[in-house]
């Protein structure tokens, strides 16, 4: 998509992928920047990951899909209702927060 944009580090251990909105989908967003950089590893993803309004099925295929990969930390706030942040939380545990102002990130 041409609006939607991501900055991708690689970092001598891992990915850390910034998303804007994830219009692409995150997904596909992780699956272009392990393609990109041939990492595997993922530091951290942290973004909106354009799960407004999304029903039951799309977050369960997104939390599977997003499973599938080696992440140390999730990092989610615009365009992520509350709803998707309870389970990303309940899979991914103390490896999720959500983000707000202010906050944070050392890698």
């Amino acid at each position: 998509m041409r609006d939607d944009t991501s900055v991708i580090l690689a970092l001598r251990d891992g990915l850390v992928i910034l998303t804007g909105c994830s219009d692409a989908g995150i997904c596909n967003i992780v699956k272009h920047a392990v393609e990109l950089t041939g990492i595997r590893k993922i530091k951290a993803i942290i973004g909106g990951f354009h799960l407004l309004k999304a029903s039951e099925e799309r977050i369960k295929k997104t939390i599977e899909c997003l499973a599938q990969h080696d992440i140390d930390l999730i990092a989610v706030g615009r365009c992520t209702e509350f709803k998707a942040q309870v389970e990303l939380y309940l899979k991914f545990k103390d490896k999720f927060t959500p983000f707000h102002t202010g906050i944070s990130f050392t890698f």
